[in-house]
């Protein structure tokens, strides 16, 4: 992406943002929109967690996968002995440059110029653009660094892979400018592919942009283009994430403390955007696979910036509130089919039970669960659905 589209961008979000932050609670004073601030509850308990990891673990892992080849293949004392840095061949064409500075914490500059590599999948995937990391001691298999840059001030970060099936044809890219800062682990829990264990604390300010470029031979049909972003600005995360001695019980612990995240979609010029921006929102997850059982908890605020859309006509821009009083419990996928939880948003109270902890004042649900919403003022809704979607199909609010 060229510097003028990057910065039309950062400064289109910015805008959105600011509009989000300013923004008052949400007041629930019809059945509509008690579903629709019930539904959004839902949602950000679990999209803000995907989208933030995805955005920091797809830049944190390009980083991982670079040191992992340092390591393999040098070590830091020798880049340190060659002023101008070291540069490796790519497993295809194109090369892979690296530097160190003199002093501590070192910062790692790498930059790659046409590197070739066939990816997991068999496919040429070409990286270009520079990467920093801010090491805190002498070494390619940190635990822990200080910082992490893709992209720089007048060049994105890129991967381009072209992809050819019978039936599909994809040109794609992915675009990063992005930078993490301040306590970020860089040990995986299962690696090469798993998740970042132990504590965190760290700041991410930009973004990861996805297009793409799809033709289906043989049907007459145009090129789909197609494009998605994820953004964030000065959004400041802290916690923890680890497993038990088994490696089958996870559990997270996720503060967004303040900052800004965007999501943006587009395909064929027709797209969508939300925002949010979160103030000590504290998200607590335990996932049991043996049990297929998750568990999660979720308190705090998030200003709320809605897709306009069919589909979202019911949503409301504004401040959220949470406080869980019950974990809400259910398969580990969070389908919605919750056996037991309680929680309040904006002063509407939420209770969701399964036909083994319905209590006897109320009816056994016949779908598989039973919502209860109490609403001051308002007074109390019953929902009888095989899952907790029910709340955003009655407030016509689905994104």
């Amino acid at each position: 992406m060229n510097r003028l589209i990057q910065c039309g961008l950062m400064l289109a979000v910015s805008a959105g943002l600011t509009t989000t932050a300013l923004a008052v609670p949400v007041q629930l004073d019809t059945e509509q929109k008690a579903n629709m601030a019930a539904g959004m509850a839902l949602r950000a308990q679990s999209t803000l967690p995907r989208e933030y990891s995805y955005l920091v673990n797809s830049a944190r892992g390009i980083a991982y996968e670079t040191l992992r080849k340092l390591d393999a293949e040098t070590t830091p004392a020798d880049v340190l002995a060659a002023p101008a840095g070291l540069t490796f061949p790519c497993a295809t064409s194109g090369t892979l440059r690296a530097r160190l500075s003199s002093k501590l914490p070192r910062v790692l500059r790498l930059a790659w110029q046409s590197c070739q590599f066939d990816d997991i999948n068999g496919f040429v995937l070409q990286r270009d653009g520079s990467i920093e990391v801010t090491l805190f001691e002498d070494t390619f298999a940190p635990h822990r660094v200080a910082a992490v840059k893709l992209g720089s001030r007048d060049a994105d970060f890129t991967e381009t892979r072209y992809i050819v099936y019978d039936d599909q044809i994809t040109d794609e890219k992915r675009s990063w400018n992005i930078r993490l800062r301040g306590d970020i682990p860089m040990t995986r829990a299962f690696p090469p592919y798993g998740q970042y264990i132990g504590t965190f604390d760290f700041e991410t300010t930009g973004f990861e942009l996805y297009q793409s470029i799809t033709e289906l031979p043989g049907t007459g049909l145009p090129l789909i283009r197609s494009e998605s972003s994820v953004t964030a600005e000065n959004l400041r995360a802290s916690g923890s994430l680890g497993y038990d001695a088994s490696g089958n019980v996870m559990s997270s612990d996720l503060k967004l403390r303040w900052g800004d995240l965007r999501l943006a979609s587009s395909q064929d010029g027709n797209g969508a955007s939300h925002a949010f921006s979160p103030t000590n929102l504290h998200i607590q997850v335990r996932e049991d696979w043996p049990a297929f059982r998750r568990e999660a908890r979720f308190d705090g605020a998030v200003a709320v910036q809605n897709p306009v859309g069919p589909y979202t006509t019911g949503c409301g821009d504004g401040i959220y509130t949470f406080k869980t009083a019950v974990p809400l419990a259910g398969p580990y996928n969070d389908s919605g089919q919750y056996e037991s939880g309680e929680f309040t948003v904006n002063k509407a109270r939420v209770n969701f039970y399964s036909a083994a902890t319905v209590p006897p004042s109320l009816p056994l649900p016949q779908q598989g669960l039973l919502t209860r919403l109490k609403v001051p003022d308002l007074g109390v809704f019953l929902y009888d659905s095989p899952t907790a979607a029910i709340l955003s199909q009655n407030s016509q609010c689905q994104w």
